[in-house]
Protein backbone atom coordinates (compact mmCIF):
# COMPACT_ATOMS: atom_id res chain seq x y z
CA UNK A 1 0.00 0.00 0.00
CA UNK A 2 1.27 3.15 -1.21
CA UNK A 3 0.46 6.42 1.35
CA UNK A 4 -0.13 9.73 -0.59
CA UNK A 5 -0.88 12.87 0.89
CA UNK A 6 -2.91 16.24 -0.15
CA UNK A 7 -3.15 19.38 1.20
CA UNK A 8 -6.48 21.73 0.22
CA UNK A 9 -7.60 24.97 1.35
CA UNK A 10 -10.07 26.30 -0.96
CA UNK A 11 -11.96 29.05 0.00
CA UNK A 12 -13.94 29.89 -3.27
CA UNK A 13 -14.17 25.95 -3.82
CA UNK A 14 -12.39 26.39 -7.01
CA UNK A 15 -9.18 24.46 -5.64
CA UNK A 16 -10.36 21.11 -5.30
CA UNK A 17 -10.53 20.50 -9.06
CA UNK A 18 -6.64 20.62 -8.99
CA UNK A 19 -6.23 17.87 -6.29
CA UNK A 20 -9.19 16.05 -8.05
CA UNK A 21 -7.25 16.18 -11.43
CA UNK A 22 -3.47 15.36 -9.55
CA UNK A 23 -5.02 12.57 -8.27
CA UNK A 24 -6.69 11.27 -11.66
CA UNK A 25 -2.93 11.13 -12.91
CA UNK A 26 -1.57 9.64 -9.83
CA UNK A 27 -4.26 6.97 -10.24
CA UNK A 28 -4.21 6.14 -14.07
CA UNK A 29 -0.41 5.87 -13.93
CA UNK A 30 -0.09 3.81 -11.01
CA UNK A 31 -0.52 -0.46 -10.50
CA UNK A 32 -0.22 -0.29 -7.20
CA UNK A 33 -2.90 0.23 -4.08
CA UNK A 34 -2.86 3.67 -3.14
CA UNK A 35 -4.38 5.09 -0.14
CA UNK A 36 -4.78 8.90 -0.02
CA UNK A 37 -4.89 11.22 2.88
CA UNK A 38 -6.51 14.70 2.54
CA UNK A 39 -5.51 17.20 5.09
CA UNK A 40 -8.28 20.29 4.89
CA UNK A 41 -10.17 22.46 6.86
CA UNK A 42 -13.76 24.00 6.79
CA UNK A 43 -13.26 25.18 3.50
CA UNK A 44 -13.81 21.80 1.75
CA UNK A 45 -17.67 21.74 0.52
CA UNK A 46 -19.53 18.51 1.10
CA UNK A 47 -20.39 18.78 -2.87
CA UNK A 48 -16.31 18.64 -3.73
CA UNK A 49 -15.94 16.30 -0.73
CA UNK A 50 -18.28 14.22 -2.52
CA UNK A 51 -16.16 14.56 -6.45
CA UNK A 52 -13.26 13.50 -4.76
CA UNK A 53 -14.76 10.57 -3.06
CA UNK A 54 -15.92 9.51 -6.38
CA UNK A 55 -12.45 9.82 -7.96
CA UNK A 56 -11.23 7.47 -5.57
CA UNK A 57 -13.98 5.21 -5.80
CA UNK A 58 -13.78 4.61 -9.33
CA UNK A 59 -10.13 3.41 -9.05
CA UNK A 60 -10.68 1.15 -6.48
CA UNK A 61 -8.10 2.75 -4.18
CA UNK A 62 -9.28 4.72 -0.83
CA UNK A 63 -8.61 8.00 0.72
CA UNK A 64 -9.62 9.89 4.62
CA UNK A 65 -10.08 13.13 5.23
CA UNK A 66 -8.82 14.87 7.93
CA UNK A 67 -10.04 17.93 9.17
CA UNK A 68 -6.48 19.87 10.33
CA UNK A 69 -9.23 22.52 11.63
CA UNK A 70 -10.88 20.48 14.18
CA UNK A 71 -7.98 18.17 14.88
CA UNK A 72 -5.16 21.20 15.19
CA UNK A 73 -7.28 23.45 16.60
CA UNK A 74 -4.22 25.43 18.73
CA UNK A 75 -1.56 25.11 16.07
CA UNK A 76 -3.91 26.14 13.51
CA UNK A 77 -4.82 29.11 15.32
CA UNK A 78 -1.12 30.03 16.44
CA UNK A 79 -0.39 29.62 12.45
CA UNK A 80 -3.03 32.04 11.42
CA UNK A 81 -2.06 34.16 14.03
CA UNK A 82 1.81 34.31 13.29
CA UNK A 83 1.54 33.92 9.43
CA UNK A 84 -0.96 36.36 8.40
CA UNK A 85 0.91 37.42 6.20
CA UNK A 86 -0.39 34.27 4.01
CA UNK A 87 -3.17 36.00 4.06
CA UNK A 88 -2.07 38.27 1.48
CA UNK A 89 0.38 36.23 0.18
CA UNK A 90 0.53 34.41 -3.68
CA UNK A 91 0.49 31.14 -1.71
CA UNK A 92 -3.07 29.04 -0.27
CA UNK A 93 -3.09 28.83 3.44
CA UNK A 94 -3.58 25.06 2.91
CA UNK A 95 0.31 24.84 2.08
CA UNK A 96 1.01 24.76 5.88
CA UNK A 97 -1.64 22.12 6.17
CA UNK A 98 1.56 19.92 5.80
CA UNK A 99 2.92 20.41 8.79
CA UNK A 100 0.23 18.40 10.77
CA UNK A 101 1.59 15.84 9.36
CA UNK A 102 3.13 14.28 11.98
CA UNK A 103 0.51 15.08 13.98
CA UNK A 104 -2.58 13.78 12.26
CA UNK A 105 -1.76 10.61 10.81
CA UNK A 106 -1.50 7.36 12.14
CA UNK A 107 1.88 5.95 13.64
CA UNK A 108 1.39 3.16 11.68
CA UNK A 109 2.18 4.74 9.13
CA UNK A 110 5.84 5.02 8.64
CA UNK A 111 6.74 6.09 5.04
CA UNK A 112 4.24 8.86 3.01
CA UNK A 113 4.66 10.74 0.12
CA UNK A 114 3.46 14.39 0.09
CA UNK A 115 2.30 16.39 -3.40
CA UNK A 116 0.87 19.50 -4.20
CA UNK A 117 -2.15 20.40 -5.61
CA UNK A 118 -1.05 21.23 -8.26
CA UNK A 119 0.84 18.39 -9.67
CA UNK A 120 0.35 15.85 -12.73
CA UNK A 121 1.62 12.31 -11.93
CA UNK A 122 2.93 11.37 -15.28
CA UNK A 123 4.99 8.17 -13.90
CA UNK A 124 4.06 4.88 -11.86
CA UNK A 125 4.23 6.51 -8.42
CA UNK A 126 6.00 3.19 -6.77
CA UNK A 127 9.38 4.60 -8.56
CA UNK A 128 9.67 7.03 -5.96
CA UNK A 129 7.60 5.15 -3.17
CA UNK A 130 10.17 2.43 -3.67
CA UNK A 131 13.65 5.23 -3.12
CA UNK A 132 15.70 3.75 -0.14
CA UNK A 133 15.92 6.84 2.04
CA UNK A 134 18.36 5.12 4.17
CA UNK A 135 19.16 7.82 7.46
CA UNK A 136 17.59 10.70 5.38
CA UNK A 137 13.66 11.97 6.59
CA UNK A 138 13.15 12.93 3.07
CA UNK A 139 13.88 12.96 -0.29
CA UNK A 140 13.45 15.63 -2.49
CA UNK A 141 14.15 17.48 -5.46
CA UNK A 142 16.57 20.88 -4.94
CA UNK A 143 15.55 24.36 -6.35
CA UNK A 144 18.83 25.32 -8.03
CA UNK A 145 19.16 21.57 -9.95
CA UNK A 146 15.38 22.47 -10.94
CA UNK A 147 16.53 25.68 -12.29
CA UNK A 148 15.97 28.09 -9.39
CA UNK A 149 18.77 30.71 -8.48
CA UNK A 150 18.48 29.76 -4.85
CA UNK A 151 21.36 32.38 -4.45
CA UNK A 152 18.53 35.16 -4.21
CA UNK A 153 16.58 32.67 -1.25
CA UNK A 154 16.71 34.81 2.09
CA UNK A 155 17.78 31.85 3.82
CA UNK A 156 20.57 30.90 1.44
CA UNK A 157 21.40 34.89 1.07
CA UNK A 158 21.95 34.65 4.98
CA UNK A 159 23.75 31.45 4.69
CA UNK A 160 21.34 29.23 7.46
CA UNK A 161 20.70 26.80 4.17
CA UNK A 162 23.32 26.17 1.36
CA UNK A 163 21.54 27.10 -1.61
CA UNK A 164 22.14 23.85 -3.26
CA UNK A 165 20.70 22.31 -0.28
CA UNK A 166 17.65 24.19 -0.78
CA UNK A 167 14.67 21.90 -1.52
CA UNK A 168 10.95 22.23 -3.35
CA UNK A 169 8.75 21.17 -0.42
CA UNK A 170 5.98 20.35 -3.68
CA UNK A 171 6.78 16.99 -3.77
CA UNK A 172 8.41 15.31 -0.35
CA UNK A 173 9.27 11.02 0.05
CA UNK A 174 8.62 11.24 3.92
CA UNK A 175 10.45 9.06 6.60
CA UNK A 176 7.75 9.47 9.20
CA UNK A 177 9.55 7.65 11.79
CA UNK A 178 12.11 9.52 11.80
CA UNK A 179 10.12 13.29 11.50
CA UNK A 180 8.46 11.92 14.42
CA UNK A 181 11.65 11.96 16.50
CA UNK A 182 12.13 15.71 15.18
CA UNK A 183 8.86 17.17 16.89
CA UNK A 184 10.91 19.37 19.01
CA UNK A 185 13.54 20.75 16.29
CA UNK A 186 9.75 21.08 13.88
CA UNK A 187 8.45 23.24 16.04
CA UNK A 188 11.40 25.36 16.65
CA UNK A 189 11.82 25.62 12.93
CA UNK A 190 7.91 26.76 12.77
CA UNK A 191 8.64 29.15 15.36
CA UNK A 192 12.05 30.96 13.76
CA UNK A 193 10.14 31.45 10.63
CA UNK A 194 7.20 32.89 12.44
CA UNK A 195 9.33 35.22 14.52
CA UNK A 196 11.43 36.34 11.14
CA UNK A 197 9.13 37.66 8.67
CA UNK A 198 12.10 37.55 5.73
CA UNK A 199 11.83 34.33 5.29
CA UNK A 200 8.53 34.06 3.00
CA UNK A 201 7.88 30.55 1.95
CA UNK A 202 6.57 29.62 5.28
CA UNK A 203 6.04 25.73 5.17
CA UNK A 204 9.10 25.58 2.43
CA UNK A 205 11.34 27.58 4.93
CA UNK A 206 10.32 25.98 7.94
CA UNK A 207 11.51 22.60 6.57
CA UNK A 208 14.71 23.98 4.71
CA UNK A 209 15.58 25.27 7.97
CA UNK A 210 15.30 22.53 9.69
CA UNK A 211 15.99 19.23 7.61
CA UNK A 212 18.05 20.97 4.44
CA UNK A 213 21.05 18.83 5.53
CA UNK A 214 19.26 15.48 5.92
CA UNK A 215 17.73 14.93 2.44
CA UNK A 216 18.40 12.76 -0.10
CA UNK A 217 18.45 14.48 -3.56
CA UNK A 218 16.79 13.41 -6.47
CA UNK A 219 16.51 13.72 -10.35
CA UNK A 220 14.55 16.69 -11.65
CA UNK A 221 11.87 13.54 -12.64
CA UNK A 222 10.32 13.63 -9.38
CA UNK A 223 9.58 17.15 -9.59
CA UNK A 224 9.78 19.24 -12.75
CA UNK A 225 9.11 23.03 -12.22
CA UNK A 226 6.65 23.47 -15.40
CA UNK A 227 8.14 27.19 -15.64
CA UNK A 228 11.88 26.44 -15.63
CA UNK A 229 11.25 23.47 -17.68
CA UNK A 230 9.84 25.75 -20.60
CA UNK A 231 12.87 27.90 -20.12
CA UNK A 232 15.50 25.65 -20.94
CA UNK A 233 13.00 24.11 -23.68
CA UNK A 234 12.92 20.79 -21.35
CA UNK A 235 9.48 19.88 -23.05
CA UNK A 236 9.23 16.19 -21.91
CA UNK A 237 6.38 15.03 -20.29
CA UNK A 238 6.87 11.37 -19.83
CA UNK A 239 7.45 9.53 -17.10
CA UNK A 240 8.04 12.93 -15.07
CA UNK A 241 6.08 14.27 -11.79
CA UNK A 242 5.03 18.32 -13.33
CA UNK A 243 4.94 20.67 -11.08
CA UNK A 244 2.46 23.98 -11.94
CA UNK A 245 4.11 26.20 -9.87
CA UNK A 246 3.35 30.10 -9.57
CA UNK A 247 0.83 29.94 -12.31
CA UNK A 248 2.62 28.35 -15.06
CA UNK A 249 -0.54 26.34 -16.01
CA UNK A 250 -2.61 27.90 -19.25
CA UNK A 251 -5.34 27.48 -21.36
CA UNK A 252 -2.82 27.18 -24.44
CA UNK A 253 -2.57 23.43 -25.51
CA UNK A 254 -0.42 23.48 -28.08
CA UNK A 255 1.95 23.74 -24.93
CA UNK A 256 2.48 20.23 -23.98
CA UNK A 257 2.12 20.92 -20.18
CA UNK A 258 -0.98 22.51 -20.52
CA UNK A 259 -2.42 19.71 -22.63
CA UNK A 260 -1.31 16.84 -20.00
CA UNK A 261 -3.29 18.74 -17.03
CA UNK A 262 -6.50 19.53 -19.23
CA UNK A 263 -6.27 15.82 -20.53
CA UNK A 264 -6.31 14.52 -16.80
CA UNK A 265 -8.92 17.61 -15.92
CA UNK A 266 -11.05 16.62 -18.76
CA UNK A 267 -11.86 13.03 -17.12
CA UNK A 268 -13.06 14.92 -13.61
CA UNK A 269 -16.18 15.34 -12.17
CA UNK A 270 -15.21 18.93 -12.37
CA UNK A 271 -15.45 19.51 -16.00
CA UNK A 272 -19.00 19.65 -16.41
CA UNK A 273 -21.47 22.59 -18.25
CA UNK A 274 -20.05 25.30 -15.17
CA UNK A 275 -16.68 25.26 -16.40
CA UNK A 276 -17.93 26.99 -19.88
CA UNK A 277 -20.32 29.46 -17.51
CA UNK A 278 -18.03 30.17 -15.50
CA UNK A 279 -15.07 30.75 -18.42
CA UNK A 280 -17.74 32.80 -20.54
CA UNK A 281 -17.77 35.05 -17.18
CA UNK A 282 -14.60 35.14 -16.62
CA UNK A 283 -13.65 36.57 -20.25
CA UNK A 284 -16.73 39.36 -19.90
CA UNK A 285 -15.38 40.40 -16.63
CA UNK A 286 -11.83 40.64 -18.54
CA UNK A 287 -12.93 42.55 -21.33
CA UNK A 288 -15.34 44.78 -19.61
CA UNK A 289 -12.14 45.82 -17.81
CA UNK A 290 -9.89 45.86 -20.18
CA UNK A 291 -12.26 48.61 -22.07
CA UNK A 292 -12.08 50.56 -18.88
CA UNK A 293 -8.58 50.70 -18.13
CA UNK A 294 -8.59 52.01 -21.92
CA UNK A 295 -10.67 54.53 -21.70
CA UNK A 296 -9.28 56.09 -18.51
CA UNK A 297 -5.81 55.67 -19.77
CA UNK A 298 -6.80 57.85 -23.07
CA UNK A 299 -9.06 60.20 -20.76
CA UNK A 300 -5.95 60.70 -18.73
CA UNK A 301 -3.30 60.79 -21.75
CA UNK A 302 -5.34 63.29 -23.60
CA UNK A 303 -3.02 66.40 -24.44
CA UNK A 304 -0.10 64.85 -22.35
CA UNK A 305 3.21 63.67 -23.53
CA UNK A 306 3.95 59.87 -23.58
CA UNK A 307 7.37 58.93 -21.89
CA UNK A 308 7.83 54.67 -21.89
CA UNK A 309 9.84 53.57 -18.71
CA UNK A 310 10.83 50.08 -19.71
CA UNK A 311 13.61 47.48 -20.10
CA UNK A 312 14.44 47.09 -23.73
CA UNK A 313 13.96 43.53 -23.84
CA UNK A 314 10.18 43.83 -23.81
CA UNK A 315 9.70 46.92 -26.00
CA UNK A 316 8.08 44.67 -28.92
CA UNK A 317 5.05 44.14 -26.64
CA UNK A 318 5.06 47.40 -25.82
CA UNK A 319 5.18 48.76 -29.21
CA UNK A 320 2.16 46.73 -30.42
CA UNK A 321 0.10 47.80 -27.50
CA UNK A 322 0.65 51.95 -27.27
CA UNK A 323 1.96 52.11 -30.74
CA UNK A 324 4.76 53.78 -29.79
CA UNK A 325 5.46 56.06 -32.60
CA UNK A 326 9.80 57.33 -33.71
CA UNK A 327 9.41 60.75 -31.99
CA UNK A 328 8.57 59.30 -28.41
CA UNK A 329 11.04 58.95 -25.82
CA UNK A 330 11.76 55.53 -24.23
CA UNK A 331 13.82 55.78 -20.87
CA UNK A 332 16.24 51.96 -20.65
CA UNK A 333 15.17 51.29 -17.23
CA UNK A 334 17.83 48.77 -16.87
CA UNK A 335 20.72 51.23 -16.43
CA UNK A 336 22.80 52.15 -13.36
CA UNK A 337 20.79 55.80 -13.29
CA UNK A 338 17.28 54.68 -14.48
CA UNK A 339 15.52 56.15 -11.22
CA UNK A 340 17.86 59.84 -11.36
CA UNK A 341 16.66 59.97 -15.07
CA UNK A 342 13.18 58.92 -14.41
CA UNK A 343 12.73 61.25 -11.35
CA UNK A 344 14.32 64.29 -13.27
CA UNK A 345 11.58 63.81 -16.79
CA UNK A 346 8.72 63.28 -14.33
CA UNK A 347 9.48 66.71 -11.86
CA UNK A 348 10.30 68.62 -16.00
CA UNK A 349 6.64 67.44 -17.09
CA UNK A 350 4.62 67.10 -14.12
CA UNK A 351 0.81 67.79 -15.09
CA UNK A 352 2.19 67.90 -18.58
CA UNK A 353 3.31 64.44 -19.16
CA UNK A 354 2.07 60.68 -18.44
CA UNK A 355 4.68 58.06 -17.97
CA UNK A 356 3.81 54.39 -19.04
CA UNK A 357 6.11 51.59 -17.08
CA UNK A 358 7.05 48.14 -18.27
CA UNK A 359 8.92 46.84 -15.76
CA UNK A 360 8.56 43.50 -13.69
CA UNK A 361 9.84 45.30 -10.04
CA UNK A 362 6.42 47.94 -10.87
CA UNK A 363 6.00 47.61 -6.58
CA UNK A 364 9.57 49.31 -6.40
CA UNK A 365 9.12 52.09 -9.05
CA UNK A 366 5.39 52.72 -7.56
CA UNK A 367 7.14 53.34 -4.06
CA UNK A 368 9.78 55.44 -5.76
CA UNK A 369 7.22 57.50 -7.42
CA UNK A 370 4.34 57.71 -4.46
CA UNK A 371 7.19 58.82 -2.05
CA UNK A 372 7.76 61.64 -4.78
CA UNK A 373 4.37 62.82 -4.86
CA UNK A 374 3.75 61.14 -8.40
CA UNK A 375 0.33 59.54 -8.76
CA UNK A 376 -0.46 56.25 -9.97
CA UNK A 377 -2.94 56.67 -12.67
CA UNK A 378 -2.70 60.18 -13.23
CA UNK A 379 0.90 60.78 -13.40
CA UNK A 380 1.89 57.09 -14.37
CA UNK A 381 0.82 53.59 -14.69
CA UNK A 382 2.23 50.44 -15.31
CA UNK A 383 1.82 49.02 -18.85
CA UNK A 384 2.07 44.96 -17.60
CA UNK A 385 -1.63 45.77 -16.82
CA UNK A 386 -2.55 45.83 -20.31
CA UNK A 387 0.04 43.30 -21.43
CA UNK A 388 0.67 39.27 -20.98
CA UNK A 389 2.38 38.70 -17.88
CA UNK A 390 4.81 36.17 -20.21
CA UNK A 391 5.65 39.19 -22.37
CA UNK A 392 7.06 37.71 -25.84
CA UNK A 393 5.83 34.31 -24.81
CA UNK A 394 2.64 34.19 -24.81
CA UNK A 395 0.01 36.61 -26.49
CA UNK A 396 -2.66 36.20 -23.77
CA UNK A 397 -2.27 35.51 -19.66
CA UNK A 398 -4.88 33.09 -19.22
CA UNK A 399 -4.09 32.29 -15.83
CA UNK A 400 -7.51 34.12 -14.99
CA UNK A 401 -9.23 31.92 -16.93
CA UNK A 402 -8.00 28.78 -15.56
CA UNK A 403 -8.81 30.27 -11.60
CA UNK A 404 -12.07 30.56 -12.83
CA UNK A 405 -12.44 27.08 -14.44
Amino acid sequence: MIHVCYGLYDKVGRYSKFVGTSMISLFENTKSEIFVHLLHDNTLTEENKIKLQSVVENFNQQIKFYNVEELCTEKISYIKEKFFKLQKARFSFGTMFRLMIPNVLDTEIDKLIYLDADTIINLDIEDFWKIDLGDKIFAVVPEKQMGVPTELEPLCIDGLVKDEDYFNAGVLLIDLVQLRQEIENFEAGIKFVAENPRYYFFDQDILNYTFSTRTLKLPNKFNRHVGYARVFGDLVVEDRICHYIYGSLRLNTSDCFNRLWMNYFLKSPWFDVEVFQGLYDAIQDWNDKTQNKFLNLSVVMSNRRRIFFAELKNLEGLKKIFKIDNAEEIIDAKTDDAEKILLARMEKFRGRGFFILLVHDFKKWRKILAAKNFVEGVDFVDATEFLSTEIGKDPLDTNFLIRAL
